[in-house]
């Protein structure tokens, strides 16, 4: 209501002002207003006794003027709800003493009362540990002085380390978690330099402390609390609002550009569960004939041990409250078991986390179902994501993704699709709903263990004879280390049974040991047995897919601008080729890929590429390139998009170029375009692998879109320098092809800079850069001749321009050989 009073009228007489003040503070005096918020936060009545009510005011201000901030108002449910908890409670020890100006300890003590609350609530464990922790924020002070030169009480940065590590530990959701860091750091720096803080977390603390999304919530949070002592004057409090905000934008940067800043999530269980791995390594389990006896003894051991219960409590909530004797036993036994293997302990620490962290998931999804029946790989798999996210490895920007796959991974469960049936179709399946997320929100770790659970069940058993496989490279994700992870975690799983008696066990582990390794050939001679069209030298691609080659150059001649065609005719004309029986069956047998292509977005994509193709063969510049030339180019076109996949609501693929270039290094050496050596397989997975890295989080409308990170093509790079030469400019096309904004109407997330360019850009590179840039771009202009030269003539001329500006560069470190 006084929104909508706000918005009518322009507040500048005094009288009005004064008006609306008094109506705001009729408020408090409302019992029935009162009594809604002191039910749930008794603390609200002790700081309205407290000067005349003057801070409570101040907390009305503040959530009127979320209202009036279209920052807030475009947030979304979840962003919004977490921002009013903030604003409500980050005063709620506010008590400034007369004649000393500021409380500057109010938000350490407000973030104490917060999590107070939460635990009535029952938003917050009720534990030893969460009252240690109120204690400290509550002492957390030195003496200080204040802007103004006086002596004062300021908050000890020195206890942000353990206050943030248990912060993380015992909150029990995001929800939490953020709240209760948006209260503590509310004034943790100053926005308005008019306005200094008394003690500002140094620029070490702020990269330590803040993360991204912290750091959102508290730009909408600090404007808004700032702004509210301009309520009543609009001018005013959008000026307030728009440099609060700026600032604290400004410093959001810094924060995420530092240099010694790491993205890196709390992963190692030796630091979230040290008690509780520390007994298996004091553990001295012996060859005794009572062994099985020394086994019952530890785990009761750890069973009755209080401070593990509660370790294990702050990392998964359902541990006292939802898992059975049963399955915490089960759980200390698979670990027992891994802490006696010896492949387990050649393994590095991180890699050991992952196999860990897959026991704890299978348990939580065996606590999960009501009827207690045997979970499958999917609810296994949804379980874990959704731990995970609450423990804050996957952003809480992609709630919707999460809901969207456990959703999804729930359908798997009842109702696997035909397509996917049998092994390879089981395989296939767990590999692309896992890849479908691969570059969004998990981290290397999460994807670790998702791989461990998706295919431990098909590892386990003796393969012989498998056919030829239409994506034999869905094995390239489980060898090496991720195969080694998941033999720990299926011998961990099936084999502590025989824990009671050490020699059948060893025994056991190495029969394990044995059929892994044979598995493991049994793998890399499907590898061998998969389709080769090249041997080192890049095949034609008209002797790759002639009939397609055909029908394309045939349709590049008779495309007229001049005769009407739509959208829609064009977009039929394209299906149909891709319809053709011959086309349709050499696209499967040889690059799948693009047969799956067709399936995403109403076949959109694969459309794009055909019409990309198109550009460039009807292009008068097609017919005067050199053959080998011409092959690359369209080999470069044809695989540019292969792993675009636009996610609904979040706009464009900006990492499909990485993505695309990771799975087409694949696709060549499976082709044999790359020969298939072991040295080469290495060096594809080492290049895949970098690629998988190879983007970052920007924020947009407080949303995280990964966008393209740079910083990985320096190795990329070196890796590319030992590829046949042909493969190498397919796969550099390919990777940069969204890295240059050509079209001023288009730009792209993030430009290669001029020092970028001088060392991935060369002239001679750019001969053939130009032309997938071109075509990229006027592909979509096809049907309009204007607007197609406009384009044409507008991404020739800025590519000269690089040209030309790389020529003028002074001696290069790099050359890209033709």
């Amino acid at each position: 209501d006084f929104v909508v009073e706000i918005e009518k009228r322009q507040m500048k007489n005094k009288e009005i002002k004064d008006s609306f003040r008094f109506c705001l503070k009729g408020i408090l005096e409302e019992m029935e207003f009162n009594f809604e918020i002191e039910s749930y936060v008794p603390e609200w009545a002790g700081i309205r006794a407290h000067s005349n009510g003057r801070t409570n005011v101040h907390t009305l201000k503040a959530l009127i003027s979320l209202f009036l901030d279209n920052s807030f108002l475009s947030a979304d449910k979840n962003d919004q709800n977490i921002i009013l908890w903030t604003i409500l409670l980050h005063d709620l020890e506010k008590k400034p003493e007369a004649g000393k100006g500021k409380d500057w300890m109010h938000p350490f003590k407000s973030a104490a009362t917060a999590i107070k609350v939460f635990i009535r609530m029952g938003f917050w464990p009720t534990s030893a540990a969460s009252e240690k922790l109120c204690e400290v924020l509550q002492s957390a002070s030195i003496m200080g002085t204040s802007p103004s030169g006086n002596p004062r009480s300021v908050p000890d940065h020195s206890k942000l380390p353990y206050i943030i590590e248990k912060i993380d530990q015992l909150s029990r959701s995001p929800f939490c978690t953020y709240v209760i860091k948006a209260i503590l750091f509310h004034q943790s720096f100053s926005p308005l330099q008019e306005y200094p803080n008394a003690k500002p977390l140094t620029e070490e603390d702020c990269v330590l402390y803040l993360d991204v999304d912290v750091l959102y919530y508290l730009e909408i949070v600090m404007a808004n609390d700032s702004a509210s002592y301009s309520i009543l004057d609009n001018q005013k409090r959008l000026q307030l609002l728009k440099k609060v905000a700026s600032n604290v934008h400004k410093k959001k940067y810094d924060i995420l550009n530092h240099p010694t800043r790491t993205t890196a999530k709390p992963f190692d269980l030796t630091r979230r569960l040290p008690l509780f791995l520390k007994k298996f390594e004091e553990q001295p389990l012996g060859f005794s004939k009572d062994a099985a006896n020394q086994v019952e003894i530890f785990v009761q051991d750890i069973l009755s041990d209080l401070d593990i219960a509660l370790e294990f409590s702050s990392v998964v909530t359902e541990w006292e409250c939802s898992f059975t004797r049963e399955a915490k036993t089960r759980i200390i036994k698979s670990v027992l078991t891994l802490t006696r293997m010896d492949l387990y302990e050649k393994l590095y620490p991180e890699y050991r986390d992952c196999v860990l962290w897959a026991i704890i998931a299978r348990e939580l999804a065996n606590a999960s179902l009501q009827d207690r029946s045997i979970p499958s790989k999917w609810i296994i798999i949804k379980e874990a994501i959704r731990l995970f996210f609450r423990l804050g490895f996957i952003s809480r920007s992609y709630i919707h993704e999460v809901q969207y796959i456990s959703d999804y991974l729930t359908e798997v469960d009842k109702n696997l699709r035909p397509d996917y049936q049998g092994f390879e179709g089981k395989l296939v399946a767990a590999l692309d709903y896992l890849n479908a997320f691969n570059y969004t929100f998990m981290i290397a770790p999460v994807r670790n263990v998702m791989y461990i659970l998706a295919v431990h069940d098909l590892m386990s058993r003796q393969l012989s004879k498998l056919t030829l496989f239409r994506y034999p490279e869905c094995f390239y994700e489980i060898t090496g280390v991720t195969f080694e992870m998941v033999e720990c975690y299926d011998a961990a799983v099936s084999l502590s049974c025989y824990l009671d008696n050490l020699d059948t066990l060893f025994t056991k582990v190495e029969e394990t040991h044995q059929r892994f390794q044979s598995n493991q050939e049994v793998i890399l001679s499907v590898l061998d047995r998969s389709t080769e069209v090249g041997e080192g030298d890049l095949p034609g691609f008209d002797q790759t897919f002639p009939d397609l080659t055909k029908m394309l150059m045939k349709y590049a001649e008779d495309f007229s601008t001049e005769r009407e065609m739509t959208f829609d005719q064009l977009r039929d004309d394209m299906q149909a080729i891709l319809k053709t029986e011959s086309v349709a069956k050499r696209i499967t047998e040889i690059m799948p890929e693009m047969d799956e292509l067709t399936q995403h977005c109403d076949g959109d994509i694969s459309m794009h590429t055909l019409t990309v193709m198109l550009s460039f063969f009807k292009d008068l510049s097609f017919e005067g390139l050199d053959p080998v030339t011409r092959d690359i180019v369209t080999w470069a076109l044809f695989l540019h998009d292969v792993m675009k996949r636009p996610q609904m609501g979040k706009g464009k693929d900006f990492v499909h170029p990485f993505k695309g270039a990771a799975r087409a290094c694949l696709i060549l050496f499976r082709l044999g375009i790359i020969p298939r050596t072991s040295e080469n397989y290495q060096m594809t997975r080492k290049f895949s692998s970098t690629l998988h890295q190879g983007y970052k989080l920007l924020q947009k409308r407080g949303v995280s879109i990964p966008v393209q990170n740079h910083r990985c093509l320096h190795q990329a790079w070196e890796i590319l320098e030992y590829m046949p030469t042909q493969a190498r400019m397919i796969l550099k096309l390919i990777l940069l092809h969204q890295s240059v904004t050509v079209v001023l109407d288009s730009p792209q997330a993030v430009d290669l800079t001029r020092e970028e360019r001088a060392s991935f850009l060369d002239p001679l590179f750019i001969e053939v850069f130009q032309h997938i840039m071109l075509h990229d771009s006027v592909s979509y202009c096809l049907l309009h001749p204007p607007k197609y030269e406009a384009y044409y003539h507008e991404i020739s001329e800025k590519l000269y321009s690089i040209k030309k500006e790389l020529r003028k560069g002074a001696g290069r470190s790099m050359t890209t050989p033709l």
